[in-house]
């Protein structure tokens, strides 16, 4: 989706945003795919922090245990997307904080960024 797509459908459904010009609609929805990006890279980063510094590493360790142990299995054909997939199912339980957090803070601040530009 291009940047000038998600302005549109960003601001479908936003009745009061009818004042903005299109490219302060750009400059809303830049800045607010910036802070969901920051959002989502902190708390995921925090997270991988916090598992490895709790559980002393072997949470990390498991989880690399486990791809490697999927990369060793004789006789089977191991393909670079077979374990790309097993990588983000292990991974995934990490993710559903960052990602419902991201969605949130997309809401709010793109909100606030709204207000913001229609008071000037």
């Amino acid at each position: 989706m291009t940047s000038e797509e998600r302005a549109v459908k960003w601001f479908e459904k936003v009745p009061e945003a009818d004042d903005l010009s299109f490219d302060q609609r750009l400059a809303i929805c830049k800045k607010t795919g910036n802070t969901m990006a920051l959002v989502f890279v902190v708390l995921f980063s925090l997270e991988l922090i916090l598992a490895y510094v709790l559980t002393d590493g072997s949470f990390v360790f498991t989880m690399t245990d486990i791809l490697n142990s999927i990369l060793s299995r004789p006789g089977r054909r191991v393909t670079a997307q077979g374990v790309a997939v097993a990588g983000i199912l292990v991974v995934a339980p990490l993710l559903v904080i960052p990602a419902a957090a991201t969605f949130l803070a997309r809401s709010i601040v793109f909100k606030q960024e709204i207000k913001k530009c229609l008071s000037k």
